[in-house]
């Protein structure tokens, strides 16, 4: 893995490690639907200002607004992720503790590399076996 990628990859991390935090605290009196909501609305307004700066910068082209395929593929994303999941995990969030939620939602690395290798045609390597392991491994004894 490249160093930069290695960076950005750290910085998500850190990143959705604050996220739980702001969330539980803000999920207490909200409904999960608005609460998934108001979320979504804050990645909205951020998307649309930085976007409107990279096209300013011509960083952003005409194919990013035709290629129908991809478009599809990211809308079904956000309905899978960012809608769909953001509800089930704010319930989740409403009904119990941070601390027992996320480890049990970390496990989606694991699902994202049995399904890359089903449907993007990726090879395991024994770092990935061993990673994916490790991190079934780590919710299995947070639950015990």
């Amino acid at each position: 893995m490249r160093y930069d990628a290695f960076f950005l990859a750290i910085l998500v991390a850190i990143l959705w490690g604050i996220a739980p935090i702001l969330d539980k605290k803000g999920v207490g009196n909200l409904n999960p639907m608005v609460a998934a909501l108001y979320r979504s609305l804050g990645a909205i307004i951020f998307l649309v200002i930085v976007s409107l700066f990279l096209y300013s910068k011509k960083q952003i082209t005409i194919n990013d607004f035709t290629n129908f395929r991809s478009i599809w593929l990211i809308l079904l994303s956000g309905v899978l992720a960012g809608a769909l999941a953001n509800f089930f995990y704010y319930l989740a969030l409403k009904a119990t503790k941070a601390s027992e939620v996320i480890p049990i939602i970390s496990i989606f690395p694991m699902i994202a590399v049995l399904l890359a290798f089903i449907f993007l045609d990726e090879q395991f390597s024994l770092k990935t076996i061993f990673g994916t392991i490790s991190i079934m491994m780590g919710v299995i004894l947070i639950r015990i």
